[in-house]
């Protein structure tokens, strides 16, 4: 029986990755070369959160790493930048129809994501969220400890909890805490192995959830 269900927010809940990726196009252009280095960075599927990514950049860049060419200023820059533009972006079609199903349905609802968990909770209530959520869960917290903390709070076990993203990030997550994994994508380009369920369309989770044990979801 599913008790709750934990939703990555960019690009499962909100139509959010390219702004988050033109963002560090954007923070790092002044820097030469700044572009095709980034470009093989994010190429990689488990390439990290903001911190990792700078890091990475500053390690390999010539110039970078001083003053506010540094990681954190580059990663401070980036989240200031992303939440301007992500309050206002729209959401993934059909979000705002499951979450409300789902929560009509009594399912504990969390939020888990790689953003500073300020910044994250700022957006989600500017967004009108809010209300659909018992948890909201960013950095400096990984998302495994995420599910470990939904686990901890509703006394459940991994079988009660399913995790929706989009990300290997988000597989990884779920996997090494044993709970359930629906992926969101047209194409596997964000996964390096194929989830067990994988979904083209978020409302395509609802008939997943009531296989796995939940009440019918109208």
């Amino acid at each position: 029986m599913i008790h709750g269900v934990i939703f990555d927010f960019d690009g499962t809940l909100v139509d959010s990755n390219a702004i988050k990726r033109a963002c560090f196009f954007e923070v790092a252009r002044h820097l030469p070369g700044s572009d095709g280095l980034l470009n093989e960075i994010l190429a990689d599927p488990e390439a990290g959160d903001r911190y990792a990514v700078f890091e990475q950049f500053v390690s390999r860049h010539p110039t970078a790493g001083r003053g506010s060419a540094d990681a954190k200023g580059l990663a401070s820059r980036y989240t200031a930048l992303c939440e301007t533009r992500i309050v206002q972006a729209p959401e993934i079609a059909g979000a705002s129809e499951v979450i409300g199903t789902l929560k009509k349905a009594g399912l504990y609802l969390a939020i888990s994501s790689a953003t500073p968990q300020t910044t994250l909770l700022r957006i989600v209530a500017a967004r009108g969220m809010s209300d659909f959520f018992e948890e909201v869960l960013g950095t400096p917290e990984d998302k495994r400890s995420h599910i470990e903390q939904v686990l901890h709070h509703t006394g459940r076990t991994p079988s009660n909890i399913v995790y929706v993203g989009d990300s290997e990030m988000d597989q990884q997550a779920a996997l090494t805490t044993d709970c359930h994994f629906i992926g969101l994508g047209t194409t596997m380009e964000r996964f390096r192995s194929r989830p067990q369920h994988l979904v083209s369309d978020l409302p395509d989770i609802l008939p997943i959830l009531e296989r796995m044990g939940v009440a019918q979801l109208q």
